[in-house]
């Protein structure tokens, strides 16, 4: 079944358009219920770590796609799903494994990427679930109507999906520190 707002989707996310896109290239990446069953950024835990990595990871990879269409054709996600496969965390004693060290390559990649756009949650959303988006820099579309409209992505409401990925490491630090 064909659905023109779907951009693709797998066995843990759907990627949509934008209903109401503020930037030139505007995307959302819904995790499925099964795979992560959070409302809010809110309620994000340490323990949900590799599986948000994954998501963003994702983003990032569809952020590199838009910019650089021709770099990448449209199903370059699909065609590496395998290299998707987030660890397992350890839920006995709700600890999230050790982050693997970033390579310089994904480092430029990243650098690259938050140049061009955006990648990050809500602080405070209108939609539910939990929500990524995946959206071009250049903040330039008719729906941005209202200063709130442009408030929600070029101000710190707008929480990107590395700071989440730190604060979580922090929080994990901590939870770890304090269990020893």
């Amino acid at each position: 079944l064909y659905d023109p707002w779907i951009y693709y989707q797998n066995r843990n996310v759907i990627i949509l358009y934008d209903g109401y896109p503020k930037a030139k290239r505007h995307f959302l990446i819904l995790p499925r219920q099964e795979f992560l069953n959070v409302s809010k950024i809110s309620q994000i835990r340490p323990i949900h770590l590799d599986k948000l990595r994954y998501i963003h990871r994702l983003g990032y990879k569809l952020m590199k796609e838009i910019i650089d269409p021709d770099m990448f054709p449209r199903y370059y996600i699909s065609s590496n799903e395998n290299e998707y496969n987030y660890p397992e965390t350890n839920l006995a004693n709700n600890r999230s494994p050790s982050p693997p060290a970033k390579s310089s390559q994904q480092e430029q990649m990243q650098q690259e990427i938050n140049y061009d756009a955006i990648c990050g949650y809500h602080s405070s959303p209108s939609l539910v679930p939990l929500h990524l988006h995946c959206a071009s820099y250049d903040l330039n579309s008719p729906c941005i109507k209202t200063k709130r409209h442009y408030n929600s992505f070029g101000t710190n409401f707008f929480l990107s999906a590395d700071n989440i990925e730190e604060a979580l490491l922090i929080w994990t630090d901590a939870l770890i520190s304090a269990a020893d």
